[in-house]
């Protein structure tokens, strides 16, 4: 068994109630309302005052300048560079897949219904920048943005040091973002959802991030949109024995890795294996240099369960509704059918959720906490909206109208219904 504590429990249903769940501190979400109200009255001037004070910046401005971009393509190893070039055209491939087309309905005769979705004007995108740099990220965000036509792209990072990530500034100008901003966490969603001096308002942010800036977008949908809430990173591995103990090994670890928040459930009706699978963690969490963050994360929020089937393993992936989900079982193409909550699916020995981060085209911007119950991950849907319009010729108003007049009378909102008889409809009546 492992050198570090790794919960273990036999499945049955409710086990996982409140495990997958919202971990916000109440006292961040009244800081950062603070924040928020400190941008929107002092603007650029509170933004320069949390650069100083979070990273020691005092002169470096809000903006990353044209060189800086520039220079990072110096910096960045150019077989980095183009995988995020391959990652921007596989990601982009697939999002331009899932843009709706418009489409016009006749409800009655005479009667148009069209339906037009139509991009917001402009979308701010997020990349964290505490424990990784996370330029896949952008590259996903942006990707689904440009495939539903955005017009206006905007990125913010905080620096690392003194810059900001230049493979993140590499990945904003390969999506085409026109400006990057030095902000970061709870400031920058509150920047970019307001305006200030300096940073353009947008229409909607997204983008993962900590939990200062989700708390933000969270405080501050209404003013601006966004695309979904996150919290940690969720793995849950159902497993038959049928992949090598030493690959899912692996796996956990590069989920666990992300930080001391993740969340990682491994599941199997097959206990022997369960324990093949920790004895090759305890080895890998040794030679791993993430080693000390992989066995905090287990140790906090690593679950082992025992299975009696694996009809109970699926029931417990819908009860947990993961954020990924890697199905390590001959065969699991079967188990899709009865599988309703995950919000990024892996299936087979050589699909591991590490290759859909980074090479399959799939957006690995998840929902986390449950979220997977109602939705799924990020698509160029998140950057459109379904605009209505109506169209009626005279015989069309005259086909519909009595509906209307019922209604409106009924529904007590008297001015409806003389809107309409206003123009020659009756009750009961054609027309006259």
């Amino acid at each position: 068994m492992c050198w570090f504590t790794l919960r273990r429990t036999r499945y049955s249903k409710g086990v996982l109630s409140g495990l997958i769940t919202s971990k916000y501190d109440p006292d961040v979400e009244r800081r950062v309302e603070g924040i928020i109200r400190d941008v929107k009255e002092r603007g650029d001037e509170a933004l320069l005052e949390y650069l100083r004070v979070f990273h020691g910046l005092n002169g470096e401005g809000i903006i990353v300048d044209e060189d800086e971009v520039l220079r990072a393509y110096d910096r960045v190893p150019s077989g980095v560079i183009r995988a995020l070039e391959d990652l921007m055209d596989r990601v982009y491939t697939v999002s331009k897949s899932l843009v709706p087309p418009s489409v016009d309905v006749e409800t009655a005769e005479g009667v148009k219904v069209s339906v037009k979705w139509m991009p917001v004007g402009s979308a701010g995108l997020y990349a964290p920048g505490g424990r990784a740099s996370y330029p896949s990220s952008v590259i996903m965000a942006g990707a689904a943005a440009k495939a539903a036509g955005v017009g206006k792209l905007y990125l913010s990072s905080p620096p690392r040091g003194r810059e900001v990530d230049p493979g993140i500034l590499v990945a904003a100008n390969i999506v085409g973002v026109r400006r990057v901003y030095r902000l970061g966490g709870a400031y920058a969603a509150a920047a970019m959802a307001l305006g200030t001096e300096t940073v353009e308002r947008v229409d909607l942010i997204a983008g993962p991030g900590g939990i200062w800036f989700t708390v933000a977008k969270k405080l501050l949908y209404g003013v601006t949109g966004i695309d979904f809430l996150a919290g940690p990173t969720e793995l849950f591995i159902l497993a038959d024995g049928s992949v090598d103990a030493s690959w899912l090994a692996w796996d956990i670890a590069a989920q666990a890795e992300h930080s001391p928040d993740t969340l990682v459930i491994l599941a199997s009706p097959n206990a022997g294996y369960l324990d093949e699978v920790l004895d090759r963690l305890e080895r890998v969490v040794a030679s791993t240099p993430t080693g000390e963050v992989v066995r905090s994360s287990l140790e906090s929020n690593g679950l082992v369960l025992d299975l009696d089937s694996m009809d109970d393993g699926v029931n417990a992936v819908n009860e947990a509704a993961p954020e990924h989900l890697y199905l390590a079982v001959s065969g699991g193409e079967d188990l899709l059918p009865r599988i309703r909550n995950a919000g990024s699916i892996s299936i087979g020995a050589y699909t591991p959720p590490a290759l859909t981060d980074y090479s399959t085209g799939a957006n690995h911007i998840l929902p986390t906490m449950g979220w997977a119950r109602f939705r799924g991950g990020l698509t160029p849907l998140d950057f459109l909206k379904a605009v209505y319009i109506n169209t009626a010729s005279k015989d069309g108003f005259f086909n519909i109208c009595r509906g209307a007049v019922e209604l409106g009378f009924y529904e007590g909102l008297y001015s409806h219904a003389r809107s309409i008889i206003e123009r020659g409809c009756r009750r009961g009546n054609r027309e006259g």
